[in-house]
């Protein structure tokens, strides 16, 4: 049975995180679901559509911003 993190794993409850090309659409809501204050960054708009709707779905809050590093 899971019990939560590791030891050595940060709480995230408030903890900023960055999800940079995080790729799959799924990190964004599961590290929110864990309390964190996430923004996604990511050149694929279906990526974004995928992070925007689990959260949706879920009643997540997190931020979706589509570009690349060379912007």
């Amino acid at each position: 049975m899971y019990t939560g993190a590791p030891e050595w794993f940060p709480p995230l409850k408030g903890l900023k995180v960055l999800c940079l090309a995080s790729g799959g659409g799924v990190h964004g809501p599961i590290l929110a679901a864990a309390g964190a204050d996430v923004t996604v960054f990511d050149n694929s708009p279906l990526m974004l559509e995928t992070d925007r709707s689990i959260a949706v779905r879920d009643s997540l809050k997190i931020r979706t911003v589509e570009g690349t590093w060379r912007t």
